[in-house]
């Protein structure tokens, strides 16, 4: 559960908010910019242990795939072979 704004330093895929401010879900991550949002997300995940589950083993795979070490070798690696060194 994040913002927009959040979402950004985070890797995800960028979403608009929709205009009423409700939660969007990018992959299995739920993103709302308004307080209602946040509450009606909030509640969601509290009250379905089917909905948690996915979102918090989703973001695990997130942060696995995206930054750790192996993650960040990659990236390293390959930012090194594009400016064209060793």
């Amino acid at each position: 559960m994040t913002t927009s704004l959040g979402a950004e330093g985070m890797g995800f895929p960028k979403k608009s908010p929709s205009s009423d401010g409700a939660t969007e879900e990018v992959q299995a991550f739920a993103i709302a910019d308004s307080a209602d949002g946040f509450a009606t997300t909030l509640g969601a995940l509290y009250t379905d242990p089917g909905l948690w589950y996915k979102q918090r083993n989703a973001g695990r795979q997130h942060l696995h795939d995206y930054f750790s070490e192996e993650a960040q070798g990659r990236a390293l690696k390959e930012l090194f072979r594009d400016l064209g060194l060793k």
